[in-house]
């Protein structure tokens, strides 16, 4: 079936695509959250001054439904050393948000896949790099590894994303774990009973105004494990992110996505976590913990809290997002690989690259000499 491909640099064309947008991807295999309207636009009001708009639109010539959505941007990437480069990526790979991809309605994935491909070689002069990253097993996937294209594996940008395969109630979980979890569970919440007896409580936050209270402690107790350390944590990693992810949350509430869990022991808060509900995946995203006890670690607590809560929803999988953490499997996560392909598009920049990696392939070779030496 002939297809119109467009591509637009224009943002009014986001809020015209709303409705369209949400019908698309509730039929797609690309259900990541970060795909969302509601995601992309929030995260466009923040950052659009981070480079130009490459929606692209896919439509049927014979009625106009829409059945594809490539929600890509264009940005200028400025290396330590060398030269620059224009780059094509998908809207938030700057921010590494997950499970990014084409949204496009099943049947149509690799017609759809090729033409937005093809669309985006004829402006080739206007950029050097097209990046598809953060991808899971999805036809995107199987496209780009059967292509006869020069795609390249970006070995960097490969991310780690541990989940939980849900079943469909919280006991059949337990027994998934191991022994020792489970009784580790058990000893938290019979030390939690028998110290603070009714003087403990895991809510779920839904009133806005709460929200931002709520919000400015998960900030708190996150950044506080980060301060004295040389990384700047969730909230500072590219700059101040504060009010994205506070405006982000609120968008999420009012779609009624947002799983923020409020953990507060004797009048304290000890925990907060940041997770959502979208298309059947609860995300786990980021927490702040204070400790009350070295022997019982209240995040993990929170951790049941929220898997259970992701099983009441009726979700099939639960995501720690990226980082391979030991706790993550102890619940019974196992890993998935986001991919990263490139497709470059200027000998100045491939020339680069190559050098880079060589560079790096030198460096590790002298860390493993040196490693080497310190052991004898």
């Amino acid at each position: 079936m002939p297809l119109i491909i467009t591509l637009t640099h224009e943002a009014d064309a986001l809020q015209t695509l709303r409705d369209e947008w949400n019908d698309l991807q509730g039929r797609s295999v690309a259900r990541g959250a970060a795909l969302s309207w509601t995601w992309i636009n929030v995260w466009w009001q923040h950052f659009h001054d981070l480079g130009e708009l490459w929606l692209m639109e896919a439509r049927r010539s014979e009625d106009n439904r829409l059945v594809g959505i490539a929600p890509m941007m264009r940005i200028q990437v400025n290396p330590r050393v060398g030269l620059g480069w224009q780059q094509i990526e998908f809207i938030g790979s700057s921010h590494f948000h997950e499970h990014l991809d084409f949204i496009i309605e099943p049947d149509y994935e690799m017609q759809v896949i090729s033409l937005f491909i093809e669309k985006l070689k004829q402006h080739r002069n206007r950029w050097d790099i097209l990046r598809l990253a953060r991808l899971s097993d999805t036809p995107t996937l199987s496209f780009l590894e059967s292509s006869e294209e020069s795609w390249q594996v970006n070995e960097k940008q490969v991310m780690i994303s541990p989940y939980i395969q849900l079943p469909a109630d919280i006991d059949a979980w337990m027994s998934s774990v191991s022994k020792n979890r489970r009784k580790k569970q058990r000893r938290y919440l019979r030390y939690l009973n028998e110290t603070y007896p009714d003087n403990w409580s895991i809510t779920q936050v839904t009133d806005p105004t709460h929200l931002d209270k709520v919000f400015d402690e998960l900030v708190e107790l996150h950044q506080a494990k980060w301060d004295d350390t040389d990384k700047s944590g969730a909230f500072y990693q590219y700059g101040d992110l504060r009010a994205y992810f506070r405006d982000l949350m609120h968008a999420l509430l009012q779609d009624g996505c947002l799983r923020l869990y409020q953990m507060v022991v004797d009048g304290e808060t000890v925990v907060v976590l940041f997770s959502y509900y979208y298309q059947g995946r609860t995300y786990d995203q980021v927490s702040g913990v204070h400790d009350i006890s070295a022997d019982v670690p209240v995040g993990h607590v929170m951790t049941q809290h929220s898997i259970a809560q992701a099983i009441a929803d009726g979700a099939d999988e639960y995501t720690f997002m990226w980082g391979t953490e030991p706790y993550k499997y102890s619940f019974g996560a196992k890993d998935r690989i986001q991919h990263a392909f490139d497709l470059v598009n200027s000998k100045r920049v491939q020339f680069h690259k190559k050098t880079a990696q060589f560079l790096r392939g030198i460096k590790s070779r002298v860390r493993e000499v040196s490693a080497g030496d310190d052991d004898k």
